[in-house]
């Protein structure tokens, strides 16, 4: 058991380190004003909330290139609000 919930919390990381950061800095590079790049730090928390229950959902995205800049150009529609 000990062995599941590390192997969990390293996706855990993996996904927050992956996903979040880059799509921070992608943010910072075209919008500085976004209130989500403003408020880094909670939706840092929020974010790690949420990726901590969708963990088993989105780590495919770690491993694979395709994945990850699927998921981060859609999250940064979401955030942005741009279609």
């Amino acid at each position: 058991m000990e062995y599941l919930i590390a192997g969990y919390l390293g996706l855990w990381i993996m996904t927050i380190t992956h996903l979040y950061y880059p799509a921070m800095k992608v943010l910072g590079v075209y919008d500085k004003n976004n209130i989500v790049y403003k408020h880094k730090i909670l939706g840092g928390i929020l974010f790690g909330v949420f990726s901590l229950l969708a963990t088993p959902f989105i780590f495919p995205c770690l491993f694979s290139e395709h994945l990850r800049e699927v998921f981060l150009k859609s999250y940064l529609k979401a955030v942005t609000g741009n279609e």
